[in-house]
């Protein structure tokens, strides 16, 4: 019996100074001196995008960008080859990848084959800025036999993002 009331007492200890540990680190301040945006569109084919809300100017500040490269059966049984490229520009663009290519833009190419993207942008201004990103998904499909003509689908997801430059 002694030992049960050892053991409830011990329990009741260790949840209280858990409760204390966790009310204390909430309550201490967050020091970053970067937020980033994360967000995930599962709908869309954006699994993950991360990058800073404020940047330095003049400063490259980095992003991921994960890219859900799964397709339905009837798609995956067909694809003979896929090329993905995520067009990035600083300036804000209704549009896709043919408007952006209008602009001052950087591409990059998934040379990995596994959606994610690692990109670099620096602002000369300072102020609020809106940066276009769309990634460009081009799919070379199986055709007949007898044919000689090439089935090519493009799919296209545009992703806007606010930064402050400071």
């Amino acid at each position: 019996m002694r030992f049960i009331f050892i053991l409830i007492l011990l329990v009741i200890i260790s949840c209280t100074q858990t409760k204390e540990k966790q009310l204390e680190s909430k309550q201490q301040p967050n020091h970053s001196t970067t937020a980033e945006s994360i967000f995930v569109d599962d709908d869309n084919g954006l699994l993950k995008f991360v990058f800073p809300d404020t940047v330095e100017l003049g400063t490259e500040a980095r992003g991921t960008l994960q890219y859900d490269l799964h397709l339905n059966d009837s798609l995956s049984e067909k694809l003979q080859d896929r090329f993905t490229f995520l067009y990035v520009t600083k300036d804000f663009v209704e549009g896709g990848t043919k408007e952006i290519a209008k602009r001052n833009h950087l591409i990059y190419k998934d040379t990995t084959g596994n959606g994610s993207y690692f990109f670099g942008v620096s602002f000369s201004e300072k102020g609020e800025h809106i940066m276009s990103l769309a990634i460009e998904d081009n799919l070379i499909l199986e055709t007949e036999v007898d044919s000689m003509a090439m089935n090519h689908a493009v799919t296209e997801l545009s992703i806007w993002h606010p930064v402050f430059v400071k």
